[in-house]
């Protein structure tokens, strides 16, 4: 254990980096900027010859507001999300929509509207004016709509219509039984009723969904309709591989759409500025109905669902999904990231109000590694779920964020082996963002695993599985993270977490990497402490770290962690030698309320009474030879005593040498270790509360002919 000195202790809070906020509390992104610099408080777009660089907007589109001036080269702070003060192009109403400048390309603009609806689909929308601007050049806030266009189409694409022929037409029962072995199926009398007509028509059904409708097994493998016995029970062409009973089973059919859907977004590729339309209904698909490979309008893919919600419009991918083609990229949905071989940069995708629902498949063949349901790259997502395919297939993701992406109120639910992944296609593209009660979870790995890049979440939940993998950063606030088994947050390799005002229920573990947690909330889970530590570095205030009966609140188990207290954290938990409910066991924890004391040479020998270290008790000299109490550490605040860390250069002379023992106003305190014959002792058990004026000293023991050298100790006053 390394002695903790006043300017040791400086350093290493300096060198635990923190991500930047701006004063709505979302954090800005950093960039440099490219030719002819950038100005404060005006729109810019990325350099689409050089996209690692930020330019000043020329009009048609707005990345998002500098929150400074940079010359070329220099680093800018660029706010996509939250709050931001804009140049005014001319007169501004409060509440209206802003748009690009056009007497000055890189101010923002009154579009006159107040609804997206009365705004072309390729206008970019900055964000809503929330005060009045009365002229050119004046300032005035905006409520940032990060990749947000315009919603009145030009042309909108029908996939029911006659032209593509997309039936939705496909039928689910929530309450179908059927035996093992078996060729009948027989549905509840609630479920949808089966026709004559519905024979050669395709079918499948998934058991043993224990309610959920996500988690479920293929027990009935896909095949036809084969015979019509009643409004409630037919014959199928394959044989079932377990018996289900009502309540827990699946079954579905219907026509197959997959053609009608491809023919459908290809019109739509041949109309620049045009919207798909899906029908409200059920879609069966064995084959990628969206992908998106060769280059396309600068208008970016627009798909939209009935309705306005994703449950309306549902694509359903059979057992027999052909993932051809697929290989590490989309298998619903995909378009080539900006900047790819084959795709210019664009105007951002937008996707809204569908469902993709494997009908609760959990195993599924097919997929190679690093394959998702739906890849995401520069694109706006509302109101789009992924449920229950491939939740336990471990080659298998169910939404992959690859740059300049934001989720609202949408995400992936038990498909997946991993939930969610950001896997950042390179530096340049930007980050992703999370917001509007979005949802990863409910799969057999992680809910969110962080991989590349950075991800930006906002009031969202991870739950279940083996929670979240943090190996790049990850921004987190007002999240709820949740787990069935294991850590709810590991950070590993590079991670970065910030996670501000979260609710965590199990615990954060950081293995390396870094953690920077406020006002949060930090449970125990069976096997680590509220935040356990086995290298990397922490910080953390305003935080809760509430332990069980086996682990401390905040645990700092083995290697070299650090972590640091910035004040109003509270600990609890543990037993025995860790009721404090803090256990240091390895590393350092470091807090501008430490104590530390200090003296140097062999300890003066047979000194029962005490021997005081430097600024806690001795003021008249460094060195071990101080046996009166002169003073000590004048507390100016309230609080309590707890961990007292003790290090010698050499031990002492016999197994009860140096008993060291925290004093208040001059009485020794239960806070006590003794080094012995060793260099090192703690006491992670004991505390004692302090209050403003009391005086707090360390001192210890030494025997007859005593060796014990160079004391170091420090408590903490928390």
């Amino acid at each position: 254990m390394k002695s903790l000195l006043f300017g040791v202790l400086i350093f290493a809070a300096s060198a635990i980096a923190q991500v930047p906020a701006s004063s709505n509390g979302l954090p800005p992104e950093t960039w440099i900027a490219g030719a002819g610099g950038v100005t404060a408080n005006t729109c810019v777009i990325k350099d689409t010859s050089s996209p690692a660089l930020i330019i000043a907007a020329t009009g048609t589109g707005c990345y998002g507001i500098a929150l400074g001036s940079a010359s070329a080269g220099s680093a800018v702070l660029i706010q996509r999300y939250g709050i931001a003060s804009c140049v005014a192009d001319g007169p501004v109403s409060s509440q209206d929509i802003v748009i690009p400048g056009t007497t000055t390309p890189n101010a923002c603009k009154d579009s006159g509207q107040s609804s997206t609806l009365n705004i072309p689909v390729g206008t970019r929308r900055i964000g809503t004016a929330l005060t009045s601007a009365a002229t050119a050049g004046a300032l005035f806030p905006v409520s940032l709509s990060p990749d947000q266009y315009g919603g009145q189409f030009s042309k909108v694409i029908q996939a029911s219509s006659p032209a593509y022929g997309v039936l939705a037409n496909v039928q689910w029962a929530y309450a179908a039984v059927w035996n093992n072995s078996s060729s009948s199926v027989t549905t509840g009398s609630s479920d949808p009723p089966f026709f004559s007509t519905d024979v050669g028509k395709k079918m499948f059904g998934t058991g043993n969904c224990n309610g959920t409708q996500i988690n479920c097994a293929l027990q009935i493998p896909v095949g036809t309709i084969s015979s019509y016995v009643s409004a409630h029970s037919v014959t199928v062409s394959t044989t079932s591989t377990a018996a289900c009973t009502s309540g827990q089973c699946n079954f579905f059919w219907g026509n197959d759409d997959t053609a009608g859907l491809v023919a459908a977004a290809n019109a739509m590729l041949a109309a620049p500025g045009s919207t798909l339309q899906l029908p409200c209904g059920g879609m069966f698909v064995d084959a990628p109905p969206f992908r998106f490979t060769s280059p396309h309008p600068a208008s970016g893919i627009v798909i939209m669902g009935c309705g306005n919600s994703g449950s309306s419009s549902v694509i359903i991918p059979t057992p027999d999904f052909s993932w051809t083609g697929v290989g590490t990229t989309g298998a619903i949905f995909y378009d080539e990231y900006p900047g790819a071989s084959n795709e210019a940069f664009s105007a951002e995708d937008q996707l809204s109000n569908f469902t993709v629902w494997g009908g609760g498949t959990g195993s599924i063949s097919g997929p190679a590694s690093g394959a998702a349901v739906i890849s995401l790259a520069q694109a706006v997502v509302s109101n789009v779920w992924v449920d229950g395919w491939g939740w336990s297939t471990s080659n298998l993701t169910g939404i992959s964020l690859n740059g300049v992406t934001s989720l609202f109120s949408s995400g992936s639910n038990g498909s997946g082996a991993v939930s969610c992944t950001v896997v950042q296609n390179g530096s340049a593209y930007g980050g992703n963002y999370m917001t509007g009660d979005s949802f990863c979870g409910s799969s057999s790995s992680y809910s969110l695993s962080v991989v590349n890049g950075s991800l930006v979440s906002f009031g969202n939940q991870f739950y279940g599985g083996t929670g979240v993998s943090v190996g790049a950063q990850f921004v987190s606030t007002g999240d709820t993270i949740d787990v069935n088994s294991g850590n709810s947050i590991t950070v590993l390799g590079a991670g970065a977490l910030n996670a501000s005002s979260d609710n965590i229920y199990g615990a954060v573990v950081v293995s390396s990497g870094s953690a920077a947690i406020r006002d949060s909330q930090l449970n125990a889970n069976a096997s680590a402490g509220g935040l356990g530590m086995t290298g990397g570095t922490a910080r953390a205030s305003g935080t809760t770290f509430t332990g069980n009966s086996t682990y401390a609140g905040l645990n700092l188990a083995s290697g070299s962690p650090v972590f640091l207290d910035l004040g109003g954290n509270s600990y609890s938990g543990g037993s025995g030698s860790t009721a404090s409910g803090v256990a240091l066991s390895s590393g350092a924890i470091r807090s501008p309320g430490l104590l530390p004391g200090t003296c140097s040479g062999t300890a003066t020998s047979s000194v029962s009474g005490g021997l005081y270290l430097y600024n806690l008790g001795g003021s008249t000299a460094t060195t071990c030879t101080i046996a009166a109490l002169l003073g000590g550490q004048v507390m100016y605040g309230s609080g309590t005593l707890a961990n007292l860390n003790v290090t010698a250069g050499t031990g002492g002379v016999s197994s009860s040498s140096g008993v060291v023992t925290v004093y208040k106003n001059g009485s020794a305190t239960a806070i006590t270790c003794t080094l012995g014959t060793g260099t090192a002792c703690t006491d992670n058990q004991h505390t004692v509360t302090y209050a403003i004026g009391d005086i707090i000293a360390i001192g210890f023991t030494t025997k007859a002919s005593e060796t014990l050298a160079n004391v170091n100790a420090q408590v903490w006053a928390r």
